[in-house]
């Protein structure tokens, strides 16, 4: 799993520092019946340039949902049938 390390202020991603650890708890596609949920450490981020803070992405989760972009498209289609 691939952590975007870009400043969504600035835009640099190498001068970032690692400032703390936020929890995640990310929905998942259920498994033989049972719902499966993700805990996921996801470092909390600083800028050295512009000071700001920020989570670090991770592209496969939807954080507005708070679930997995497979979960997402597999009850979008749970949905039409």
């Amino acid at each position: 799993m691939v952590i975007s390390r870009l400043c969504p202020h600035c835009g640099r991603s190498h001068e970032t520092v690692r400032h703390a650890l936020k929890e995640l708890f990310i929905q998942d596609i259920p498994s033989h019946g049972k719902s499966v949920a993700i805990h996921l450490n996801v470092p909390r981020l600083r800028c050295k340039p512009c000071d700001q803070t920020f989570t670090a992405t991770v592209p496969e989760i939807d954080t507005i949902r708070q679930m997995t972009e497979r979960l997402v498209k597999w009850v979008g289609r749970q949905s039409l049938e």
